[in-house]
């Protein structure tokens, strides 16, 4: 039995999905939530917001499923500080070296 909406959300079939289910995750602020969420829920707001909200530092998540359009400095910050792997996703204009260390 998941602990958390997104773990539910991970499992829960696409077309059973509400934008109830996806707010109250988001409420949640786990940051594993954008490794599960769909596409189509995936706006800056909603991105933003559980960025914000993100203070499981052992928690990570892949920055490549995130939309470019919305890699902002905060979320690419957040994505390598969590997993060096997400470093080759940044965007080219977001790379400095304080980012990239």
């Amino acid at each position: 039995m998941p602990n958390y909406i997104y773990q539910a959300i991970e499992i829960l079939p696409e077309n059973l999905l509400t934008q109830e289910i996806v707010d109250a995750a988001v409420e949640e602020g786990k940051i594993e939530l954008l490794d599960c969420l769909p596409k189509q829920y995936m706006t800056s707001a909603v991105i933003n917001s559980i960025v914000a909200k993100n203070s499981d530092s052992y928690g990570n998540f892949d920055l490549e499923r995130i939309p470019e359009e919305y890699r902002t400095s905060e979320v690419c910050e957040c994505a390598v500080s969590t997993s060096v792997r997400n470093t080759v996703h940044v965007p080219v204009p977001l790379r400095s070296n304080t980012l990239l260390q």
